[in-house]
């Protein structure tokens, strides 16, 4: 972890609107870098998981050895923000296949990362997801 005065925010660049994310951060000042790789995992203080394709993210995080560090990581209370697919990853349980959308494959493929409690869900009007639903 990075120590100073001003963090250093990743955003997950595996897939995705990774640049806009990055843009965002620096329209406000913050530090941002792009982490494909444990190592650059390991030197953030927060992380952004942007919208993409949940099912191609999980499997590059996969590839290039990022989901254990990044379930450590995220899961001994390093902030995280997620958009879309991002919030998929992030998410305490996903709906189970028969109710999912047939492009939100990740649901059968990986483990959530948990940092979330809820489950992620769609509205009528939304193409992506819109809430987390809580029991």
């Amino acid at each position: 972890m990075v120590t100073g005065t001003q963090p250093t925010i990743g955003v997950l660049a595996l897939q995705g609107d990774v640049a806009e994310h990055l843009r965002a951060l620096g329209e406000v000042g913050a530090r941002g870098c792009l982490v494909r790789r444990p190592g650059e995992l390991d030197a953030v203080d927060g992380l952004i998981i942007p919208g993409g394709e949940s099912t191609t993210m999980w499997k590059l995080a996969e590839i290039f050895e990022l989901a254990e560090p990044l379930r450590k990581r995220i899961g001994g209370g390093m902030p995280a923000f997620g958009s879309c697919a991002g919030m998929i990853m992030l998410a305490s349980q996903l709906a189970d296949t028969a109710s999912a959308r047939p492009r939100c494959a990740a649901v059968s493929l990986f483990a959530p990362l948990r940092a979330v409690e809820g489950t992620p869900c769609e509205t009528p009007q939304s193409q992506g997801i819109a809430a987390i639903h809580r029991e």
